[in-house]
């Protein structure tokens, strides 16, 4: 397993904006090890996946916080963030996010027929991470590896080289991102 951690640098909750809570649920999730080349979804992926693109679109958003994940050898099957977004922006963001959700789930309704995201108005947090730390959490959990990696030659369906993405949670002001490796 390895872990990657990154310091979370927070700033009070500018004036004029509003929270959002994100839910990814539905997914089947499946052990690391056996369901790793079913590609399957990994919810964490997914759900920053969706919000960064909303992001590269021009909306500014600052996550006031983001989880998923239950175990180092699970696959996840949900993933929960808090996102700030400007109270102007709120019904155009929803909209952007529910339109990458759709994509994503065309491209994965045949391994994840079941893929369900809610966003939600919620209570404003006194405290975001700033737009650095919001960029970097976002870069990060889209380039790490998840999937298999490498399959045997001579055994069909073996799995030889895998890497999990299992787990992203928040830790002494610090955001802990396990990877499993096979």
């Amino acid at each position: 397993d390895s872990t990657v951690t990154v310091g979370l640098h927070a700033v009070d909750t500018p004036a004029g904006c509003a929270a959002l809570e994100i839910a990814l649920r539905g997914l089947k999730g499946g052990h690391s090890g056996c369901d790793i080349h079913l590609q399957r979804g990994n919810a964490i992926k997914l759900l920053v996946r969706a919000i960064h693109s909303c992001a590269q679109q021009g909306f500014r958003v600052n996550i006031a916080s983001l989880q998923g994940g239950s175990a180092h050898n699970a696959i996840p099957r949900e993933a929960f963030a808090t996102v700030v977004v400007s109270e102007a922006d709120v019904d155009s963001f929803k909209a952007a996010f529910e339109k990458v959700i759709a994509t994503i789930h065309d491209e994965f309704r045949p391994a994840e027929p079941d893929l369900n995201a809610e966003i939600q108005t919620a209570d404003v947090t006194a405290q975001v991470w700033d737009e650095a730390t919001t960029a970097t959490v976002l870069r990060l959990v889209t380039a790490l590896p998840h999937g298999a990696m490498a399959m045997s030659y001579d055994i069909p369906d073996l799995v030889e080289t895998s890497t999990n993405l299992a787990t992203v949670l928040p830790k002494d002001g610090a955001i802990e991102i396990l990877l499993s490796s096979r």
